[in-house]
């Protein structure tokens, strides 16, 4: 069954179940690949439903934030180490650690900022609490430091402080921003929604099922490699699975 039925799903069934709801995401999973075919492209088999698909020529889309403001934070108490550099920037070598360069350790109290979502870098959002810097600041880090910095033990110390103002008001105005994305090309809409390029081209992909029939052709492989080594049949050739060739039959 093709459609949003699944994201309309709430409550229990007769049996008390409890269905969980289906997002917009799980949704072009299942239907986005079928819906691109049926729609669009030169193998369309019929004319856009616009309530499913349709292409507009220019779109404004406006991205709000609603993610609530936090202010407070809790404060830790923890070893840091730093791997320290040069005068040119360069990590300084030292094969009695770890890394295998030179390190600095020190003992910070320090909070993090959770309105400042950094995905690749959480360092950036760690301060410290006795003048509410940010570490590489404090310390003078490269960026190369702050990603490889290791925090070593953490302990919550019981305290809670209170963002301060510049922080708090930083984060109301990043809230209340309003972002801009203009379509001015062609801009294909699924289910009365704007969706990118970059996402249509993840209906195509092997996913999940490559990633199986990989697993499935490596295990047929160490068995057929056991049982040459338990034969003794060294002067007979070792052949591989098929699948070890090719799995693209098993994937599609």
């Amino acid at each position: 069954m093709k459609g949003l039925w699944k994201e309309n799903l709430g409550g229990y069934n007769h049996k008390d179940t409890k269905r969980k709801k289906q997002t917009r995401k799980h949704s072009l999973k299942d239907n986005g690949n079928y819906i691109i075919r049926t729609f669009d492209g030169f193998k369309k088999s019929r004319d856009d439903l616009p309530e499913v698909f349709r292409n507009e020529s220019y779109t404004v889309k406006i991205i709000t934030n609603n993610k609530p403001i936090i202010t407070t934070a809790k404060i830790y108490n923890a070893l840091i180490k730093i791997q320290d550099v040069d005068d040119y920037g360069q990590f300084i070598p030292n094969g009695k650690t770890s890394s295998g360069y030179k390190e600095i350790i020190k003992e910070i109290n320090f909070y993090r900022n959770e309105n400042e979502k950094y995905f690749y870098n959480k360092n950036k959002s760690l301060y410290i609490e006795k003048n509410n810097k940010k570490i590489n600041e404090e310390y003078n880090l490269t960026p190369a430091q702050l990603i490889r910095l290791e925090i070593i033990n953490p302990i919550f110390t019981n305290k809670i402080k209170i963002l301060p103002k510049e922080m708090i008001q930083e984060a109301l105005e990043r809230k209340n921003k309003i972002k801009k994305e203009d379509f001015q090309k062609e801009c294909p809409f699924i289910y009365n929604k704007p969706i990118t390029h970059w996402k249509i081209m993840t209906f195509f992909n092997d996913g999940k099922r490559r990633k199986i029939a990989q697993n499935r052709a490596n295990r047929m492989d160490r068995r057929n490699i056991k049982n040459w080594i338990n034969n003794h049949d060294i002067s007979k050739p070792l052949k591989t699975h098929a699948l070890s060739k090719s799995i693209l039959w098993e994937i599609y």
